[in-house]
């Protein structure tokens, strides 16, 4: 299955729709949607996501040197589909 890859990042670092979610004023259901590519969002709502995991990276603090990096390297593929991550 086709999802975000916005998706695959929150699963492996076990970030729940609903901390992102309380960052924006969009339900974890429509964000779910979003990263199944159900429906798409445009650039204001892009921006809002990105500012919310920024959020999350800032309030779990300095010991997630390693998601911070991946972070960096991935947001740019965010919006872009992949296949679904699983657990190793």
């Amino acid at each position: 299955m086709k999802v975000l890859a916005m998706r695959n990042f929150r699963l492996k670092h076990k970030i729940s729709l609903s901390e992102i979610a309380g960052q924006m004023d969009k339900s974890a259901q429509w964000l779910s949607r979003v990263e199944l590519a159900q429906i798409r969002t445009g650039p204001i709502n892009k921006r809002k996501i990105l500012t919310a995991f920024k959020n999350i990276l800032k309030v779990r603090g300095k010991s997630l040197v390693q998601m911070k990096s991946e972070f960096e390297t991935a947001k740019s593929r965010f919006f872009e589909e992949e296949n679904e991550w699983t657990k190793p």
